[in-house]
């Protein structure tokens, strides 16, 4: 007589147990006795009342079965032997097992019953890795199942109803725009170089102005050339000119006819240019200084270029984008950003009648005077800027369209000096029409700052 102590798993998992075939696990063996435990019919009635149907189903067809056919033929020849003893807790913890683990306590099942039938010949049936191990221990043989004859898990209407709501969130889900902030690099983070600015303010404004004075020179006036006119002689426009030094002697002819009031350039537009010449110094002065201040302001000016994505499969609408920086520095937009400041005009030069040049004043460049024109993009809102502590920025983009971008307006950092400068982060949050939750996300802004350099 052979006897076979089934686990929970065979029951739950395999063919029925009046209908598997036993003796296929024995080449000679056919008087099989299935050996039911209380620790198996324990945890059959906990199977009752488990989330999954077809469990609970396999759990009462199992119980019903060992009710109705204790000490009968099975289907497949084999017989039931109830051993529904009580498994004494003492009986649990001398054997060095856990009372509250139910493969400890068929182990404990088992070798009670091999005490009390005195046979040898017993197999546990187990497709469980864990209890084979354990039964290993205390010398019980063990048999595991054959797997053609395993059953798989049905899907009942709970399991049904949870695939097609995972199904139709996923598609729902496909639907839903996928927004981003980034630089221009389409990175999270950005680096930028900040030049320092060594050349002294005094002596850029000497060098500029050292300049500017050898371009425009003033008039000499009667009182100044006086002595020279005592000097010059007035063979120099006689009519014996030699034609071959010519090109030496016209302009001090022309010179001299000036001099004598043919055709020359009168006294006081003289005096006038050079007053006009005097004023317009001062005011390049204050114009170089003024180039000064914008250039390092420029020095210490980070411009931030960011870009919005939709890598989703729909179009995204109605987006309004916060973007808080932190305190430290002044935040402009395109139109309130300093303008570099523009050269005054420099007086007109009085000409003489005899002066035959062509006259080649420099004309001033009246589109640069008013800076860079920002183009206008009417489905990006110019940046809303409040000053708090920090800085909320607030902007409108009307619709994207899904694997699109669109670059958002241009933004000015200045710092007031070097020392003031750090790195820093800015969070923002997108709120998206017909997207159910905020975008949140956050840019690195890494400053770079270069030796000192002499510019």
């Amino acid at each position: 007589m052979t006897y076979l102590v089934i686990d929970t798993n065979v029951c739950l998992h395999f063919t029925s147990i009046d209908e598997y075939p036993w003796n296929s696990h024995f080449e000679t063996e056919n008087d099989i006795t299935l050996v039911i435990t209380d620790p198996l019919i324990e945890e059959l009635d906990k199977q009752k009342y488990s989330g999954k149907n077809h469990l609970k189903d396999r759990a009462v067809k199992t119980l019903k079965l060992f009710e109705n056919f204790e000490d009968n033929i099975l289907k497949n020849g084999c017989q039931i032997k109830l051993f529904n003893e009580y498994i004494d807790r003492n009986l649990i913890e001398t054997l060095g097992l856990d009372i509250y683990n139910a493969d400890d306590k068929m182990i404990a099942a088992i070798l009670k019953y091999r005490n009390s039938s005195c046979n040898e010949n017993i197999y546990f049936i187990t497709n469980d890795l864990g209890p084979r191990l354990k039964a290993k221990k205390f010398d019980i043989k063990c048999i595991i199942p054959n797997q053609n004859f395993f059953l798989n898990s049905p899907v009942d209407d709970i399991e049904k109803s949870f695939k097609l709501l995972k199904l139709e969130n996923e598609k729902l889900k496909n639907q839903i725009p996928k927004l981003s902030i980034t630089f221009k690099n389409k990175q999270k983070l950005n680096k930028y170089e900040i030049l320092r600015f060594r050349e002294v303010k005094n002596n850029f404004v000497l060098s500029e102005m050292t300049k500017i004075k050898e371009q425009y020179q003033p008039f000499k006036l009667k009182l100044d050339i006086e002595n020279e006119r005592e000097l010059k002689k007035l063979d120099r426009i006689s009519a014996h000119i030699n034609i071959s030094d010519a090109k030496i002697r016209i302009p001090l002819a022309i010179e001299n006819l000036e001099f004598m009031g043919f055709g020359g350039i009168k006294e006081n537009d003289k005096e006038k240019y050079n007053s006009e010449l005097v004023t317009f110094f001062h005011q390049y002065e204050d114009y170089i200084s003024d180039l000064y201040e914008y250039s390092l302001k420029k020095k210490l000016t980070i411009e931030v270029n960011l870009v919005l994505f939709n890598d989703g499969n729909c179009p995204a609408k109605d987006i309004d984008i916060n973007l808080h920086f932190p305190d430290g520095f002044e935040l402009f937009d395109q139109s309130n950003y300093p303008k570099k400041p523009s050269p005054p005009f420099a007086p007109d030069k009085p000409r003489s009648t005899l002066d035959f040049s062509f006259h080649t004043s420099v004309a001033q460049d009246f589109s640069k005077s008013f800076g860079e024109i920002p183009q206008l993009n009417s489905n990006v809102s110019s940046p809303s800027i409040k000053k708090t502590n920090s800085y909320d920025v607030e902007i409108h983009v009307r619709e994207l369209k899904h694997n699109k971008s669109e670059e958002l307006d241009k933004m000015f950092l200045v710092f007031e000096n070097i020392e003031s400068l750090f790195n820093f982060n800015v969070k923002y949050k997108i709120l998206c029409s017909n997207i159910p939750d905020v975008i949140v996300g956050k840019l690195n802004f890494i400053l770079d700052l270069n030796e000192i350099r002499t510019e």
